[in-house]
């Protein structure tokens, strides 16, 4: 039998590395009023706008940020086709001066892949120490605390499952602990809505929530 010398033998790691290059990608964060996106082997990509009830999306889908899949059956309010310039792989868009100012879940697709980023209409600047479960909110045009805002934690467990976990409000250095239950337990399980009386919310969330003491 022919011997095989090492420098015969394909190169595993650069066949890999030359795949890799060749493939289509796309990332993109939306941040002050913007979209910044980052791209590989693309020419364009889709750009669609669902306008959101964030209270109700929140609670139905605390997570929705990392699950697309649930808008591709949904006709989004918006769609955009986005030309992507040759030579780069960075472009910076401004949000439709519609939706500027409006709670609105963003979602890119291109090459088969869906993205998707929740863009929310406030000016709140959260703060998450995780090690002691503290959350910080403050207000980003004057960094003063944002004292007796609504929080509402749910929490994924390791089944996948998804809980209500615990709600509150800030305290007056607009901190949050949301790590520990009240009362000490374990996670309960998302409670049933009350019969919704004359004159209340239609998103079926009045039930979850308390007034500030």
């Amino acid at each position: 039998p022919s011997k095989i010398e090492k420098g015969d033998q394909p190169d595993r790691e650069k066949q890999q590395t030359e795949l890799t290059a060749s493939e289509p990608s796309f990332d993109f964060k939306v941040e002050n009023k913007s979209l910044a996106l980052t791209y590989r082997n693309l020419t364009e990509v889709a750009v669609n706008y669902y306008l959101m009830d964030p209270e109700f999306s929140f609670s139905s889908n605390p997570f929705v940020s990392e699950d697309a899949s649930r808008f591709s059956i949904i006709k989004p309010n918006k769609t955009t086709t986005q030309a992507l310039p040759k030579g780069k792989d960075v472009l910076e868009v401004a949000l439709p001066a519609e939706y500027a100012k409006a709670n609105v879940l963003v979602e890119i697709v291109a090459a088969g892949q869906r993205k998707a980023q929740a863009h929310h209409a406030n000016t709140l600047k959260l703060t998450l120490t995780e090690n002691y479960g503290r959350l910080e909110a403050r207000d980003s045009a004057n960094n003063r605390a944002v004292s007796k805002a609504y929080v509402k934690v749910y929490a994924r467990l390791g089944n996948g499952s998804v809980r209500f976990f615990k709600d509150g409000y800030t305290d007056l250095r607009g901190r949050f602990d949301y790590a520990s239950l009240n009362g000490g337990g374990e996670a309960t399980p998302l409670p049933e809505p009350a019969p919704r009386q004359s004159g209340a919310p239609t998103n079926g969330l009045a039930y979850q929530m308390r007034t500030p003491s």
